[in-house]
């Protein structure tokens, strides 16, 4: 797969995997902890729309959606006044399918289920959501796709796209996003709280194996806004949720798998 390479503001050369391109469409694997869009508060931090803007040179990328910077995955620009308009349209409509997947803490207490429940801006917390009667619908589904000891990796399908949507309703389960403190998870995970008798050497220091939200957006599907095509944009989730993944399979299995199947809707 191509790689896009760029760089930040402090010189810094950041590898980044395009998904697909032509002359329309630009999407790419975003690493975390990357912004999307410049910082409303720090617009000096590194974020792709501005590295995007700076490699492309005459071609000037349009945003039709954002990821967090914590959350890995799939992110789609347009490249044309006419493909905003036709992927934008999509998004509004809610026409794009989004696939993620997250690796929370405990178990949800059903196979598959939905969370439908309106999401705000935290007037106490700026730049956090809550669920709130007084906020935005946000619809989200569900379903377990493997079991472990404490932990859970399940597949999310958002259908609006609420700021913060699935951090906040994951939370509101009970299952929070495992590596998520603002909505209940832990700051970051460390080897040694899942490998008995780890020890480290003298002048060793232990570092975290994740330390942003295990949380990546895996699938999205579109229609191309020029060709009509059917886009099946997919990205493999990064070397930390890989990790994580294979510290639960090792030190936590549970007893039961379940079999995932990427096409199978949920109920």
């Amino acid at each position: 797969m191509a790689k896009l390479e760029i760089r930040d503001l402090s010189g810094k050369k950041r590898r980044v995997e395009v998904l697909y391109e032509d002359d329309h469409v630009l999407a790419l694997n975003k690493p975390a902890p990357l912004l999307t869009l410049p910082d409303r508060w720090d617009p000096k931090r590194p974020n792709l729309l501005a590295l995007l803007r700076k490699k492309l040179g005459e071609v000037r990328p349009f945003v039709v959606h954002r990821l967090d910077s914590g959350t890995s995955g799939v992110v789609i620009f347009a490249k044309t006044p006419e493909a905003h308009k036709g992927l934008t349209r999509q998004f509004d409509q809610r026409k794009a399918r989004k696939v993620y997947w997250a690796i929370v803490s405990g178990t949800p207490a059903r196979e598959q289920g939905k969370i439908d429940k309106p999401v705000a801006e935290d007037t106490r917390r700026p730049g956090h959501a809550v669920i709130s009667k007084r906020g935005k619908p946000a619809l989200t589904y569900y379903r377990i796709l493997e079991k472990f000891v404490d932990y859970t990796l399940v597949e999310l399908q958002p259908v609006t796209g609420r700021s913060h949507q699935l951090r906040v309703h994951m939370q509101w389960l009970g299952t929070p996003v495992a590596t998520d403190p603002d909505y209940g998870g832990r700051r970051a995970l460390y080897l040694s709280e899942f490998k008995s008798g780890f020890r480290l050497e003298e002048d060793e220091q232990e570092y975290p194996f994740i330390s942003r939200p295990s949380l990546h957006a895996r699938v999205l599907e579109v229609v191309h806004p020029i060709s009509g095509e059917r886009l099946r944009l997919e990205a493999e989730p990064p070397k930390d949720f890989r990790t994580f993944l294979r510290i639960l399979r090792t030190y936590r299995p549970f007893a039961e798998v379940i079999d995932v199947d990427e096409s199978k809707e949920p109920r």
